[in-house]
């Protein structure tokens, strides 16, 4: 009946989830105190205590509220953090997209014939840029093709050149 009413009791107020993390913080205070006193570690850059107080400051003050933020949002409190919609965000950026190509067309007279203009010398360009990739392809499987034959040539010529011995 002690064992069960004890562990009840530690269940209740955690206890033993805010001793490990009282722990944590406690060690994190002491090395943050430690790195400050020796001017070591992120205070390395800093000549004196003076000029390091404000980071060390600031380092302390961080790790205490890191810790009352964790001790508050335990399940002792509501979640305050949204989740994330992947879905309507990409509405709202599509739609804000849209909104901004709409503004551009509308700022910016249709130029038919520079536009087309455009299209076709990129089309004249990719078309011109593949014919060129299929030419060198094909001459290399050609080049490829007559050094193979050369290699038979050669290797029928060794061949024929060996002695038979019956």
């Amino acid at each position: 009946l002690m064992v069960t009413s004890s562990n009840g009791f530690l269940q209740l107020f955690s206890l033993d989830k805010n001793y490990f993390s009282y722990s944590m913080v406690v060690e994190q205070l002491k090395t943050e105190g430690w790195q400050f006193f020796g001017l070591s570690g992120k205070y390395d850059d800093f000549e004196t205590h003076q000029q390091a107080y404000k980071s060390f400051s600031k380092s302390v003050e961080s790790i205490k509220r890191r810790q009352v933020e964790q001790e508050f949002s335990n399940g002792k409190g509501e979640n305050k953090k949204k989740k994330f919609d992947f879905k309507g965000e990409m509405q709202k950026f599509s739609n804000e997209q849209d909104a901004k190509i709409k503004l551009v067309q509308s700022v910016i007279p249709p130029q038919s014939g520079i536009t087309n203009n455009i299209q076709s010398a990129i089309q004249d360009n990719i078309q011109s840029t593949i014919q060129d990739n299929i030419k060198s392809s094909i001459i290399d499987k050609i080049e490829d093709s007559k050094q193979i034959k050369e290699d038979k040539n050669e290797v029928e010529g060794i061949i024929e050149n060996i002695p038979d011995k019956k």
